[in-house]
């Protein structure tokens, strides 16, 4: 969830992005969006930085 707090903030008027986490779950909810295409820009941005997040872990676990 900290690898997505950068993208936590209001990017247009109106819209917001709120994460939480439950157990090994992680939730985020975008709100506010007024256009499809800035919608698929910001999941987008969310899956990056997901996968940016997982990789990390996944190599500094393997470095052990």
């Amino acid at each position: 969830m900290e690898a997505l707090s950068p993208d936590n903030v209001t990017k247009d008027q109106g819209m917001q992005i709120k994460a939480s986490v439950e157990g090994r779950r992680l939730n985020v909810l975008i709100k506010g969006c007024e256009r499809v295409e800035t919608l698929e820009a910001t999941v987008q941005d969310v899956f990056r930085c997901m996968r940016a997040a997982e990789t990390s872990l996944s190599e500094a676990s393997t470095r052990k």
